[in-house]
């Protein structure tokens, strides 16, 4: 039995293309961010519905966001009339997280009204129901309303120690072109709510720029005011009117002439910096608390060459200012639509020197909103952007490295074809026991060097470096986890299991794989030999001679063994070697370089990469060189010199990014090469190869029940013979335990790319959905043979549960014997069953399944809808996905890429050989592919070269002889992989989850592969008695699995179907020993005969895992043994497979 104990943690990372069951969130016409108690963003947008909703972002979900409609709840104030939310404002104290404060401006049957909440608990039940919006009509004293009432603009702020301050601005005349504007302050605490708040002279919608904030001095606070003010252009500050000052005087702040645009910044003690752009030199000036008095001067914050050089300060028409965890941060929008952010210390904003260099981290940028992160004190940023393309994307900067993660914002999927697709590093990690067994539903605990947002096992989860999450390996004791990248930097994950108070660490750098990759292109000659294989099998070179001088090869090779030079020089655990303050001052600036008449200018990492990736035609050279002892990026723009320090190991792989970049290979070219790509090609001849098998397979078990009614009576007549057989069995060598840890030297079975259909499938398995509904009519034979075989199990259940009691416990530790030996232990338990009742059980079962046949059937090519692997078979066939379809995919893609990883070359070739097993059209056909009679598998592997000599005398070709071969090598790789669909649906089944008509149909045709190699031995046109028993059980069994998951019965379920099926694979015993006793001298022999005692133990334990039979806490012990038998079973398959295909 598998051990319940972890001895190691088994992992493998793949950059390759991944998908989430998702939708993206449509773009908004407004939308703000504010933050949540844990780091993560609460958004707020109006789109083209007109409602206001709260997007909250959240772990442990299945997308990451859950959004909620926070505003149409108000129709019921307007008799259920049509509302629209207009516009709103969002704001939350800079000192706390924990609730937020609201306003919202709607419009009904043409008139606005607003509504305002404070001070709402931020809490994920806060948004579920939304009851907090109090009613802030117009109700200013001696002003009446113009009509119809229309509110310009609404402000927000939450000032600490003061409260929120919010103005409104209410169009004068709405039928006045000028759109002048009246502002009010509004207190929803006060009587009147709304107070006139005068201005020097006459403001218009839309021509300047109002910001909230708070002088030292004020008692509330006050609103900034940029632009034309009557005719002149102004900036001043209005205290708040209220009661105690009625008609506060503006004061005027003096401003550099064609300045465009401001921005107010609370500080930690809740007054505001005041901060403004003045491009024509361009630099960045600002109003400190204690600088904004009547007649006040701005003070220089920014100005460098690097500004004046990038003009990127022009036309900055959108400006954002915001401080938290020590760190201040702007960010500004310019002319050409891009977004840049610049930051310096807290305190030190009027210090040039301390600002970093701006770089545009986004383009084409219509609106965007921000936040820094001050949970745990990391201060990173957080940023919302939607471009001209109508993509809303959140772009998270990572403290440590500086690289930006750019994701969508993704909920949950609106119907069954959603699919997002993208880059990622998928990490396939198994929790393994002390024979490579995967340790199910245990504990794993997961942090990462820096902040990201991954899947893990199909939920969204944030890791961060300074605390850990804990999740459970699932029923094969595995974990996957997906980060999406846009680049090839990915982030160092710690997983840790604690046994017995001690630790197992395993330290996951995603770059390994590409590292390695990376390693065989550090030549000219292995430059110029690389060629990429796309997804369709065309192979290509992966540097375009025709644009790449030899200098630049030769360049390129030099670079690349330098950069892999660097890596085993920085730490393991991703963080960043020799950093200093973690992004507090930003990048130094220094004089002009001794290499050019230009510049040399400091960048972060991740700046430098966001800006390169969009202006890299404007790059003369790229290249690495240590500076003061350092390794530094350098990028030679014109005369100017840009440089990043490389201190991560995810900077090291970025800089090959750019490398490739100059050799003309593009970024989806670079992923083909370092990362993996399914060759759908070779993946779906393996999956029509499977299909045609088990289609045909399945159809005669259907059309020769009456055969194999014959064959199963004709083989236990002499059932004595074949027990006398038992009693001196061949040795099978090695203990199962031994066989099991041999699984660690099979190329690719644990990793992402082979286990990626089995993840989708399983993640998605309750989302499937189909419209096929398998019904037997009820008959009277139905009737009465369903009463045959409650009678015979209602007297044979006493002795069947004693039985399999008595064969727990020998059970429980199968790994430590051989199959032999485990064997012998239970031979003597089950040898009177076999003489005495298992035929009577086995032929009264028929009876039953045997009206169940055409039902069955019907479900193989019945349409099935399952996310993501429906819409990408779709695009691989141009056809719908069905219920066969999905087992085959499932076992095809790990059977191509396993079978390749062993032998270098996919298991069909393009042929006309295999495109007669595809189209074979019926199972006569099929069989006279492999000759009228198979050669052995040990005549096959000693003359595999040339020919294998069958029985009869007959000569068989080599290439008929390898086919059938491998046709069984693939066989027993589906039923490896469909050992654990079938685990899996029966642990679903056993939590009592909902089992909808969908998911009992792929249960049923899934055991179709979980027998696959019981099927292929049936294709032997020279059948011995054990081929023959062996093929009638298997279809016997194939039949039993359609009523167990057609026939609803309660009885039958709880009590029949688990007493069968124990009695069912007790018969299936005999031709597994009968085989092994003819067929025991290859180690894949000997494989194959411990996977079949395992597969039939398992079976045998199927009464245990009911609780009507024996109880809930034996049943569960039951199942933990079933499914230890069951993978131990897969494992077997996959040895098999190895042992074949290596010549035993």
């Amino acid at each position: 039995m598998t051990s319940s104990i972890p001895a190691s943690i088994v992992s493998d990372t793949e950059l390759m293309k991944n998908q989430k069951y998702a939708s993206v969130m449509d773009p908004a016409h407004q939308f703000d961010v504010l933050q949540n108690q844990d780091g993560t963003s609460l958004f707020f947008s109006i789109g083209a519905d007109e409602v206001l909703y709260a997007t909250r972002e959240t772990t442990a979900s299945q997308t990451g966001w859950i959004k909620y409609d926070i505003s149409s709840s108000l129709a019921g104030r307007f008799a259920q009339k049509t509302i629209a939310a207009k516009q709103f404002a969002a704001t939350q104290s800079p000192r706390s997280t924990s609730s937020v404060d609201l306003a919202l401006v709607t419009r009904v049957n043409g008139n606005d009204s607003l509504y305002i909440a404070l001070d709402v608990p931020n809490t994920p039940e806060t948004w579920e129901s939304f009851p907090y919006w109090v009613d802030a009509s117009f109700d200013a004293q001696g002003r009446a309303p113009p009509l119809p009432f229309t509110i310009a603009d609404v402000y927000l702020m939450n000032i600490p120690e003061t409260g929120v301050l919010c103005f409104a601005d209410v169009i004068r005349n709405p039928a006045d072109n000028t759109q002048v504007v009246d502002r009010y302050y509004i207190d929803v605490n006060s009587t009147p709510k709304w107070t006139f708040h005068p201005l020097p002279d006459d403001i218009s919608a839309g021509s300047v720029v109002s910001c909230l904030g708070k002088r030292p001095e004020d008692p509330v606070g006050g609103i900034y005011t940029f632009g034309f003010i009557g005719s002149n252009q102004d900036l001043i500050y209005t205290p708040a009117a209220t009661k105690d000052n009625p008609f506060p005087e503006s004061i005027h702040l003096v401003i550099p002439p064609q300045a465009t645009t401001i921005a107010s910044m609370l500080d930690s003690s809740g007054n505001t910096f005041l901060f403004t752009i003045w491009p024509l030199t361009a630099t960045i000036w600002v109003f400190k608390p204690d600088q904004q008095h009547n007649g006040d001067y701005a003070e220089l914050a920014v100005d460098s060459n690097f500004l004046r050089q990038t003009n990127i300060l022009y036309g900055t028409q959108t400006l954002t200012a915001t401080s938290a965890g020590g760190r201040t941060v702007l960010w500004g929008l310019n002319s050409s639509s891009e977004l840049y952010s610049l930051s310096c210390p807290s305190g030190s904003e009027t210090d040039p020197s301390k600002w970093s260099n701006p770089v545009p981290i986004c383009y084409d940028v219509l609106q965007f909103a921000h936040y820094l992160n001050a949970y745990q004190n990391a201060a990173n940023s957080v940023l919302f952007a939607q471009t001209s393309e109508d993509q809303l994307m959140q772009l998270t900067q990572n403290p440590n490295t500086s690289i930006w993660a750019e994701r969508s914002v993704l909920l949950p999927a609106d119907n069954v074809n959603s699919m997002i697709e993208f880059n990622s590093y998928t990490s396939h990690i198994k929790v393994a026991d002390t024979n490579g067994m995967g340790v199910p539903n245990y504990p794993v605990s997961l942090s990462s060097s820096s902040p990201t947002s991954v899947n893990v096992n199909d939920v969204y989860m944030i890791l961060r470096p300074d605390e850990t999450i804990q999740i459970f390996s699932n029923s094969a004791g595995a974990v996957t986890i997906i980060e999406e990248t846009q680049t090839l930097s990915g982030t160092t994950i710690n997983v840790t299991v604690s046994v017995n108070g001690q630790n197992i660490v395993e330290i996951i750098d995603p770059h390994d794989n590409v590292c390695q990759r990376l390693s065989t292109v550090t030549s000219y000659e292995s430059l110029l030999a690389a060629t990429v294989t796309d997804s369709n099998g065309l192979t290509y070179p992966l540097v375009p001679m025709s644009s790449v001088a030899l200098d630049q090869l030769l360049f390129a090779a030099d670079e690349f063994k330098t950069l892999l030079d660097i890596k085993p020089q920085l730490l393991v655990n991703g963080i960043a070697k020799k950093k200093p303050a973690l992004m507090t001052d930003g990048p130094a600036k220094s004089g002009p370089s001794s290499q050019s008449i230009g510049s040399w200018f400091k960048l972060l990492w991740g700046d430098m990469v966001r800006w390169f990736k969009k202006a890299w035609n404007t790059v003369k050279k790229a290249y690495t060189q240590i500076i003061d002892g350092v390794w530094h990026f350098i990028v030679e723009v014109g005369e100017d010199i840009y440089s990043a320090v490389i201190d991560t190991v995810a900077a090291v792989v970025g800089a090959a990014e750019y490398v490739f970049n100059q050799i003309a290979v593009a970024y989806d070219e670079i992923v083909k090469y370092l990362g993996f790509l399914f060759n759908w090609d070779d993946i779906k001849r393996t999956h029509f190869v499977v299909k045609n098998i088990l289609k045909l397979s399945a159809q005669q078990v259907t059309n020769s029940i009456t055969d194999i009614e014959d064959g199963i009576k004709s083989s236990f007549a002499t059932i004595q013979e074949k027990v006398d057989q038992w009693s001196d069995l061949p040795d099978s060598g090695q203990t199962i335990g031994q066989l099991q840890a041999t699984q660690s030297s099979v190329p690719s079975s644990d990793s992402p790319q082979a286990n990626w259909a089995l993840h989708h499938a399983t993640s998605n398995l309750q989302n499937a959905q189909s419209d096929n509904d398998p019904k037997v009519p009820v008959t009277k034979e139905l009737e009465t043979a369903f009463k045959d075989l409650s009678n015979l199990m209602t007297t044979e259940e006493g002795d069947i549960i004693a039985m399999i009691n008595s064969l727990v416990d020998v059970v429980k530790d199968f790994a430590s014997l051989s199959a032999t030996q485990l064997f012998e232990k239970i031979a003597g338990i089950i040898v009177d069953f076999v003489l005495n009742t298992v035929e009577n059980c086995v032929l009264t079962l028929l009876d039953l399944t045997k009206l169940f046949t055409e039902a069955f059937f019907a479900v193989l090519d019945a349409p099935l809808d399952i996310p993501i692997l429906s819409p990408i078979y779709k695009d691989i066939t141009g056809d719908q996905l069905s219920f066969l379809d999905l087992v085959c995919l499932i076992g095809a893609i790990p059977a191509t890429v396993i079978y390749k990883a062993i032998t270098n070359t996919a298991p069909f070739a393009a042929n006309d050989l295999t495109n007669q097993l595809i189209t074979a059209p019926d199972y006569a056909a099929l069989r006279n592919i492999f000759e009228t009679s198979q050669p052995t598998s040990e005549q096959q592997n000693a003359y595999a070269k040339y020919m294998a000599i069958a029985g009869g005398g007959k000569l068989v070709a080599v290439d008929k002889a390898e086919v059938f071969n491998i046709c069984t090598e693939v066989s027993n790789l589906v039923g490896f992989t469909c050992s654990w669909i079938v685990d899996f649906c029966s642990v679903l089944k056993f939590a009592g989850e909902t089992q909808t008509k969908t998911v009992q149909g792929i249960s049923m045709v899934a055991y179709l592969g979980y027998v696959m190699p019981d099927i292929m031995g049936g294709l032997q046109t020279s059948r011995t008695w054990y081929n023959g028993l062996n093929w009638g059980i298997t279809g016997v069994s194939i039949l039993k699995v359609g009523v167990d998951n057609i026939l609803t019965d309660e009885t039958y379920q709880d009590t029949i179907g688990p007493l069968v099926e124990a009695g069912l694979n007790v018969a299936w015993v005999v031709p597994a020993i009968g085989d092994f006793v003819e067929n025991n001298r290859t180690r894949s022999a000997k494989d194959t005969y411990a996977g079949n005692i395992l597969f039939d133990l398992g079976g045998i334990m199927a009464p245990g895992t009911s609780k009507s039979l024996v109880g809930p806490e034996a049943a569960a012990v039951f199942l933990a043994v079933q499914s230890a038998l069951t993978a131990g079973y897969g494992i077997c398959c996959l040895m098999t497979t190895d042992d074949m295909a290596n010549g035993d």
